[in-house]
């Protein structure tokens, strides 16, 4: 069976909002400035509010969609916050979330 590539033309992700945690650096990051060059507009979601502008800087330079910043940092959010954060991820239409700490809140027990 002969493989298929797909390759996404330019604009692909036009009108779409993509929330990306994890998106000061690594694969968040990477993943971020490629979902914006093919049209995306990206939510960058991190702790480290420098880290997450210079991502930004990047998207814009490549002239990407103006991404927006929503810094949080989980290991001092509360459950309340953190459960608050996870339902605004709903409103967008892909989130890709590349941090570890998710699992740890998700699946911890109760208190």
């Amino acid at each position: 069976m002969k493989q298929r590539i797909f390759k996404a033309p330019k604009g692909y992700l036009q009108e779409k909002v993509i929330a990306v945690t994890g998106a000061s650096d690594g694969i968040g990051a990477v993943a971020a400035k490629t979902f914006a060059s093919y049209g995306a507009t990206i939510i960058l979601i991190g702790r480290s509010v420098p880290k997450l502008e210079k991502v930004y800087d990047e998207i814009e330079a490549d002239g990407g969609p103006t991404p927006g910043i929503y810094p949080i940092c989980f290991e001092k959010a509360s459950e309340k916050t953190i459960l608050s954060f996870m339902m605004e991820l709903l409103k967008f239409s892909v989130v890709l979330m590349a941090f570890y700490i998710v699992q740890h809140y998700l699946v911890r027990e109760p208190q």
